[in-house]
């Protein structure tokens, strides 16, 4: 258990006393850098002068990240592509403990890439045409109705080699 640090409280009303209540608590309970989702209990207790001792115990819900994965084409391996041609994109999206609010196609050179339906989790990307080969970096997000962002990784690696001349 954790004790409250001197002059914080809990916005506890003990419940013995219609009379005795606390505001504006903060209780730093978790000790952990990365804290895991799910549910956990929290048990305040208070002592008076007399040595009584009332105690409450509540329930504090961590939202949990969403399942975010680039699913084709395989994002192990890169991808060579020659102009004039679309790479037809798909990702899964899942949360645990509520559910996707929305997704997010995204890429490391917006002007050379463009996406048929990038907030989707099917999408087409065209390649733009600039005369010689390039490299892009094409990611992939999903947020959860509680606000958590999700990045898959790892991301996916297109080559883009132009149309060689007749």
């Amino acid at each position: 258990m954790k004790s409250v640090p001197s002059g914080a409280n809990s916005g506890y009303s003990n419940p013995l006393s219609s009379t005795s209540s606390y505001s504006d608590i903060s209780i730093p309970f978790i000790d952990s850098p990365t804290p895991v989702g799910g549910t956990y209990t929290l048990e305040l207790q208070i002592q008076d002068l007399g040595g009584s001792v009332v105690s409450q115990d509540f329930t504090v819900k961590r939202n949990q990240a969403p399942n975010v994965s680039i699913t084709s084409p395989d994002p192990n391996n890169p991808v060579n592509i020659t102009l004039p041609s679309t790479l037809n994109l798909i990702a899964t999206a899942t949360d645990p403990d509520g559910f996707i609010s929305s997704y997010l196609w995204n890429t490391s050179n917006s002007s050379r890439v463009t996406f048929s339906n990038p907030s989707s989790l099917n999408t087409t990307a065209t390649f733009a045409s600039i005369g010689s080969a390039y490299s892009v970096s094409i990611g992939f997000s999903a947020t959860d109705n509680n606000g958590r962002v999700t990045s898959a990784s790892p991301s996916l690696l297109v080559n883009v080699s132009p149309n060689p001349a007749p």
